[in-house]
């Protein structure tokens, strides 16, 4: 019987584990394409009415997605350590089914 708990405790940490390195790919992707991005609007140069509703579409599906997690991962009960503005880095303390119990400013950024 201890043996089948500490293998399926095995495999869920491989699942886990699988589920980590795939957030943090698609992660790495999104950032690198932010900073394309940003590049891009950098450059100051007219964008034609296709780039424009592309661009803008897809900040509201990521707006909408972020929104959707934030109300699901935070409570009334989440303490927060202040207001956050755009930009600002945060850190969360999680629970096991992964809300945010508290979220503050990174450390080494304040």
């Amino acid at each position: 019987m201890a043996v089948e708990t500490l293998l399926a405790q095995t495999a869920r940490e491989v699942v886990d584990a699988k589920e980590h390195n795939d957030t943090d790919h698609t992660l790495m992707e999104f950032g690198k394409c932010a900073v394309d991005l940003r590049n891009v609007l950098y450059q100051d140069r007219a964008l034609n009415e296709v780039e424009f509703l592309f661009i803008e579409n897809h900040f509201q599906v990521v707006q909408m997605a972020y929104l959707r997690w934030k109300r699901k991962h935070t409570k009334p009960t989440t303490q927060m350590m202040r207001e956050f503005k755009k930009g600002d880095r945060i850190e969360a303390t999680v629970n096991a089914q992964r809300h945010a119990l508290a979220i503050r400013q990174a450390r080494g950024t304040e």
